[in-house]
């Protein structure tokens, strides 16, 4: 089906980047379950731009032999260059004030350029390297949930069809584009198809060394636990840009033939891929920077709340954009949570996932080695972290999906892959698959 309205590719900046902390929105952890949320959009940021010099500067006379407005430039330039030297040093004294402070916060280190647990051409990977993707299709049967993961010491795509909570036998996808060790990997369901069909998405890297992102088709007949590999191609080839080798995938499907699979080219910018019937792969410019090797998490209930979650470039804090598919995004992103204490990098894990009625727009996240899972819920005016007990420790992989009252967020924990459900309200403690 036709993608029939593209949104536009030209993101402008945020001219004006907010400070780190001043003016935004508050962010209260508390340590008992998800309660109330609402269906809110982000409260816009302040407009910073400086209001414009609308006054005339008055008849040109002579100071000391020279035309005033000689004078007044050379004036302004003299304080403009102080006052930004004076931003760098103040800048840099307020590092120093933050890292001496007698607080439980602990301040980032540095990050480096390059990211360690990127995809790369030859194997083992490491536990933290390990990729999980879900998709799901629900209905008035319950739930279809298919989770994609990759072993540690070789390249295949392995995957478990998990019906009404029942995980059948682990099975090999049939891939005839070798996955590059380590991807990410992002799937989407076409919710309600008959026979059951799921598009998985990861990187492969070519004999020249360029990173490519992959679309496999699988389609699954009844109750069968296999499934049959219909296309897998290349689908990031029609780009301007090359494909950023530390990238991680996202994908969103917002109804009938409208999906989104989010990724960073090579300049850092998000970019999302989607699928028209006449050009086939078509890529969008969607947030104008981020870090490179950031988590995406991306999650919406319909084409006017696509909310975007990922790690600022500048700031190293954990932002969301929130945009209409198709009227286009705009420049404007709001910090969720800027907090020392929770050490943004882009290693996190992240998982957006949307649920009916209470708290519908959920971003979890968790650091790797074995770090703790945390949500964020949005009320009328600012973003709110929770934590449950009853949620394990990420060694590697993190996925999650939403249905009616339900949520389940797999992952893998002592090597063996798991999941945490939340049925109504209560959350379970990490069941092994």
């Amino acid at each position: 089906m036709r993608d029939d309205e593209r949104y536009p590719t030209v993101v402008e900046p945020d001219a004006y980047p907010k400070p780190a902390y001043p003016d935004t929105p508050e962010v209260i952890a508390s340590s008992g379950p998800d309660i109330q949320g609402h269906d809110k959009l982000s409260v816009p940021e302040k407009d910073t731009h400086p209001p414009s010099d609308e006054s005339g500067l008055p008849e040109v006379k002579r100071v000391c032999g020279s035309r005033r407005k000689r004078i007044i430039i050379l004036v302004t330039l003299v304080i403009v260059t102080g006052a930004i030297l004076g931003g760098v040093l103040g800048g840099l004294a307020a590092i120093g004030r933050l890292g001496n402070k007698k607080t439980s916060f602990e301040v980032p280190s540095p990050i480096p350029s390059s990211i360690t647990n990127s995809p790369q051409k030859s194997g083992p990977i490491s536990k933290t390297q390990r990729g999980v993707a879900a998709s799901i299709s629900s209905g008035v049967e319950g739930s279809d949930v298919q989770i994609f993961y990759q072993a540690l010491n070789a390249t295949a795509i392995s995957y478990r069809r998990i019906v009404n909570d029942e995980a059948k036998a682990e099975q090999k996808a049939s891939l005839s584009i070798e996955p590059a060790w380590g991807t990410p990997m992002a799937a989407a369901a076409i919710n309600g198809s008959d026979p059951l069909r799921t598009q998985l998405f990861y990187l492969s890297i070519d004999s020249d060394n360029r990173t490519s992102i992959v679309e496999a088709m699988f389609e699954c007949q009844g109750d069968s636990e296999s499934f049959s590999t219909v296309s897998n191609t290349v689908i990031s080839g029609s780009v301007d840009r090359l494909v950023h080798p530390e990238t991680k995938l996202s994908a969103l499907r917002l109804g009938d033939g409208l999906l989104r699979v989010f990724y960073q080219q090579t300049d850092s910018s998000i970019h999302a891929l989607g699928w028209d019937d006449k050009s086939g792969w078509y890529g969008n410019r969607v947030r104008q920077s981020a870090h490179p090797g950031t988590a995406i998490a991306v999650v919406a209930a319909e084409r006017k709340t696509v909310h975007l979650f990922y790690v600022g470039l500048t700031s190293m804090t954990l932002r969301v954009s929130i945009y209409d598919d198709q009227l286009g995004p705009k420049g404007v992103s709001v910090e969720v949570d800027g907090t020392p204490s929770s050490d943004w990098r882009p290693t996190n894990s992240l998982t957006g996932i949307h649920v009916a009625g209470d708290e519908p727009f959920r971003c979890y996240w968790s650091q790797p080695n074995n770090g703790d899972i945390y949500a964020y819920w949005r009320d009328d005016s600012r973003w709110i972290g929770t934590h449950d007990d009853c949620w394990g420790r990420v060694e590697g992989g993190f996925a999650g999906v939403g249905w009616s009252d339900q949520v389940r967020l797999y992952y893998f924990q002592d090597s063996e892959l798991v999941v945490s459900a939340q049925d109504d309200k209560t959350w379970q403690k990490p069941a092994v698959l």
